[in-house]
This record gives structure tokens, sequence and C-alpha cells, in this order.
């Protein structure tokens, strides 16, 4: 009996090692991609912005709150906010749509610009955007030690995975940074361990099929 074990162990491993020399084709399963990029942006159009920055910061549109303040979503920017946002527009037409089979021919519309800005030592509250296809952000101030834009997986795969991936994305701040991701995921702002506000300019995106 113990003889015929044995036998019947190794011949197990022997098809195991047949087996295992098999081809595998992987596959992307759901893939969420996240883009980056830098804007090149000359000194006189810095003055711009950064004034622009103070001009919504001070109009009637702005919302205080403990940990900063945001423009209302339904109202205009003020100065020359809405040029940025029409120019993240078109950069996510060029660099990003174009990495993705649509199918059907789509109208790509761009929704909402606002502002959020975080105090020093402050952060801001995990935010989802409904019913969009992707979130674009730029810092348009802030420092290296400045709030991170935190990405946060809460789907099933939290308690599914096994700790085999992260569940949260950090990108870290740098003026004129670029970030666009998909709208379905939750973001926020860390704290923020400047001296400085960190600003941004966040818009979203709809791709609507073409009639």
């Amino acid at each position: 009996m113990l003889q015929h074990y044995y036998t019947k162990k190794l011949y197990f491993v022997k098809c195991f090692l047949l087996n295992s020399s098999m081809a595998y084709k992987k596959k992307i399963l759901f893939p969420d991609y996240l883009f980056e990029g830098q804007l090149e942006v000359p000194s006189d159009l810095n003055k711009d912005i950064q004034e622009s920055l103070k001009k919504n910061k001070e109009s009637g549109i702005t919302t205080e709150t403990v940990y900063g303040w945001f423009t209302n979503k339904q109202f205009p920017c003020e100065g020359i906010i809405p040029q940025l946002a029409n120019l993240l527009a078109k950069n996510f037409v060029s660099n990003v749509v174009n990495n993705f089979d649509l199918g059907v021919a789509r109208d790509i519309n761009l929704l909402n610009p606002w502002l959020i800005s975080t105090n020093p030592n402050h952060s801001f509250p995990t935010t989802l955007e409904p019913q969009r296809w992707y979130n674009a952000g730029v810092y348009l101030q802030t420092t290296n030690k400045g709030s991170h834009l935190k990405l946060d997986n809460y789907t099933s795969k939290v308690y599914a995975g096994q700790n085999t991936q992260e569940n949260s994305v950090y990108i870290k701040p740098k003026q004129y940074k670029v970030i666009y991701w998909p709208s379905h995921i939750p973001w926020s702002l860390t704290p923020n361990m400047s001296m400085v506000e960190t600003t941004m300019l966040i818009c979203s995106f709809r791709a609507d099929a073409k009639k």
C-alpha cells in the first residue's frame, strides 16, 4: 500500500509539469487609465493665472470653508480660467481619447470647470463626479509639499483583492501638472503641508454618441 501511494503521487506531479508548459494569453479586464502631463506656461501667462485666482476667490461664486474654498460649478469662472479649461479639453481630445476604441463617433463635452483650494494643514474631502466619463485637474498653485491628488478604489476589489494591489493612488503636486482620470473613481486632496494654498482647476467630460 505504501508503494502504491508514492506511485500515485508521482503520477500527479508529472501531469502538473506537463500542463505547466501551456501558453497563456494575457488580456486587460475592465481597465482604468490615468494620464499625467505638464503644461508649459510662460511667465506672463502665469501672472494672469495668479491674478485670475485672486479674482475668483473674491467673487460671489466662491464658498469659503474650514479647509479652503471652491467656486460654484454652475457659474463660469473669472479671468483666464475658462481658457485654461478649454485647453484641458483640447489636450484631452488630442492625447487621451485616441487611446480608446470607442466604437461609435462621440461628442466630447467639457462640463463644470471649477476651482478648489486647500489651506495649509487642511485637506479636500472625497468627491465623485456622477454621470461623467473622465475628470481633468491641473495644479495652478502649489509646492512640492502641497496637497497630493488621492484616487481611491471603493469597488468590491477592496474586499476580494487580498492586498495584492494598492487601493489608493497618490499623485504628487507640481505647478501646472495635468491629470486625467476616470470619473467613477472617488478623489480627494491630502493635507496641504506647505505654507501656501494648493489650488486646482477641475473639470469633467462626457462622451455622448453622435446621432
